[in-house]
Formats: structure tokens, sequence, C-alpha cells
């Protein structure tokens, strides 16, 4: 059977410890750590202008819209 990310993170939400994820999917405590840290940073919110959906890093300066198409309809 094949586990990506995705996988991961539901088994997590589903209240399984890092140690147990790694056993059940075969894949390395380390990496699963490093997986669970990635998705904790990522943020979603949506532009203003069309409602599309935009995701950014935590720490990172936050995105307000979409596009460059979306920042000039905005402005004018």
């Amino acid at each position: 059977m094949y586990f990506n990310r995705e996988s991961v993170i539901d088994l997590k939400k589903s209240g399984l410890s890092v140690r147990e994820i790694s056993k059940k999917t075969g894949i390395s405590k380390t990496t699963v750590e490093r997986w669970l840290q990635e998705a904790d940073k990522v943020i979603v919110s949506h532009c203003p202008v069309c409602g599309k959906e935009i995701t950014y890093t935590r720490g990172h300066r936050p995105k307000k819209f979409c596009s460059d198409a979306c920042c000039v309809k905005w402005w004018r």
C-alpha cells in the first residue's frame, strides 16, 4: 500500500503517534515528523477578488492576492 503526506496527516489526526504512524506506513520516523511539521506551517486564505484559495508558509509575508491580475483589479 502506498502512503503519501495526506494519509500521514490523516493518521495523525486520528490520534496515532509518530512512532505508530511510522510502523504502520513503513516510512521512517524522521520523515513522518518532518511531513507533520511542514503541514503545520501551511496557512490557507482566499483571494478577495476572485475567491481562489491561497496557501502560504507560516513565518513568511502573507499573500493577499492569488495573482498579479487580481492585485491590479483590486487597486483599479
